[in-house]
């Protein structure tokens, strides 16, 4: 497969579904984003081929499809790919951010947590925590009006976690059919967690990544790849 214009970068790989995940979160009544839900995003970043099913195949939680595959090259050690979540509110509180996976989902949700928002779908007994992460108080502050507009006094921010998988590992998994891990990203504020409220925390969707050997599977509409320098381009199939 050959890298095509690596200066598309993350912005071009995000495009391709945006118009799509619009419509997902729009006004009205429902989840509010950043309050009562998280997104997750997923984008590989070096060495990585990341395929994307037919949009009607799959849901969107964010602006990327919630079911992905990725292919694991046995010849390089080891591949890395982000998860951006999305959006952390101005609060004047700390925060801590989870990012979870587990290689099953369980049919029961392990917190119950806000109605309007994502439950926990994760496996509780096979768990395990990809990164946790202390997030400092994101602070309102009033904007000046300028000649052109007003600037929203509330700010928002991404958390991009960038993780390495091993590919002797994930090996390992595919040849005993675990070829399949379940991810969620978790927020909540340190005075409820020293406190114990766990359903006060918020929850992005769950996203399925399935590891493949060698190639995208079939009913792979587009495909992205990160070569090792970090380039980013649509892949050729």
């Amino acid at each position: 497969m050959s890298i095509s214009n690596s200066k598309t970068m993350k912005t071009s790989v995000l495009s391709v579904t945006a118009l799509a995940a619009s419509s997902v979160w729009g006004k009205g009544g429902g989840p509010r984003l950043g309050v009562d839900l998280l997104t997750l995003d997923t984008l590989p970043v070096k060495n990585t081929t990341l395929c994307l099913p037919a949009r009607q195949a799959t849901r969107f939680g964010g602006l990327m499809p919630n079911t992905q595959s990725v292919v694991v090259d046995s010849m390089v050690k080891s591949f890395k790919v982000s998860f951006i979540v999305s959006e952390l509110t101005a609060i004047e509180e700390d925060r801590v951010l989870f990012l979870v996976y587990s290689p099953s989902t369980s049919p029961s949700p392990g917190i119950i947590t806000t109605d309007k928002g994502p439950e926990l779908g994760l496996d509780m007994d096979e768990l395990e925590m990809l990164g946790v992460y202390s997030l400092p108080t994101l602070f309102k502050a009033e904007q000046p009006e300028t000649k052109v507009g007003l600037a929203d006094a509330s700010p928002t921010s991404k958390i991009t976690v960038h993780v390495n998988f091993d590919t002797d590992k994930l090996n390992d998994m595919m040849r005993r059919g675990k070829e399949t891990i379940y991810i969620q990203a978790a927020m909540i504020r340190v005075s409820e967690l020293n406190n114990g409220l766990l359903e006060n925390m918020i929850l992005s969707e769950m996203d399925t990544l399935t590891f493949v050997s060698h190639e995208c599977p079939a009913g792979t509409v587009e495909s992205y790849e990160a070569d090792d320098s970090g380039g980013i381009g649509k892949s050729s199939r």
